[in-house]
């Protein structure tokens, strides 16, 4: 499913009380985003520290509802994708810090993401096949408290992918690693995205993650979106 976002923009509500007793104006963060991902591509978000990415991300998944414009995945508004789709994993995200129960085991850990949607028994071996793509086939009773933290990224990036999402976020995945950890995700990202006909979209401070992207998303300061095409 290709993601569609139109002129997408977003404000806080003001603080406090303005002029005459009137509302505080709202306080712009996103401007008039238009933006494409296709199925299989890897697409790099980048901006400043406050720039919105994190709330770019919200607005995408559906977590928050856009001041104007639409996002649509495929021929369906976000915004009326029922919320049980929604934990089904149609769309699914990936965080810095993991988010995974330490005392499980990997494969535990990817099947709790399959209990959640109802997908384990019709997909039992998906699990151990993911994590197996991931590299980590020898670790699949360890538990996830016991492995490096590269190993631990893997993990959540096969509890994203298990139940064949159509849209993964990933914010700052590569921000707690080294270059090699970094690069190794980036490589999952990659073959798993076109795999998986997932797009996939990397919120990164990182250059040497970005430039591996299909597509350079950079946030300016304006609230707007420039889109380079990746060499």
């Amino acid at each position: 499913m290709h993601l569609q976002v139109s002129h997408l923009s977003f404000s806080y509500p003001g603080q406090g009380s303005g002029h005459a007793g009137q509302s505080a104006p709202e306080k712009p963060l996103l401007s008039s985003i238009s933006l494409t991902a296709a199925p299989g591509s890897v697409s790099a978000l980048m901006g400043p520290s406050g720039s919105g990415k994190t709330t770019l991300f919200s607005l995408l998944s559906g977590q928050l509802s856009p001041t104007s414009g639409t996002v649509t995945l495929g021929d369906r508004p976000v915004a009326e994708i029922p919320a049980r789709e929604l934990r089904g994993g149609i769309i699914a995200r990936v965080y810095q810090d993991y988010h995974l129960v330490p005392y499980l085991s990997a494969l535990d850990n990817v099947r709790l993401a399959q209990d959640i949607a109802g997908t384990l028994r019709a997909e039992p071996d998906r699990a151990a096949e993911l994590l197996e793509e991931v590299g980590l086939g020898a670790h699949l009773s360890s538990p996830v408290q016991s492995l490096s933290g590269g190993e631990q990224q893997r993990v959540a990036i096969a509890r994203a992918l298990v139940n064949r999402p159509r849209l993964v976020l990933a914010d700052e995945p590569t921000g707690a690693l080294d270059s090699d950890n970094s690069a190794l995700v980036m490589d999952i990202f990659l073959r798993l995205a076109r795999s998986n006909e997932a797009a996939v979209i990397v919120a990164t401070h990182d250059p040497a993650v970005a430039r591996r992207a299909d597509t350079l998303w950079r946030l300016r300061g304006d609230g707007s979106v420039g889109v380079e095409v990746t060499p």
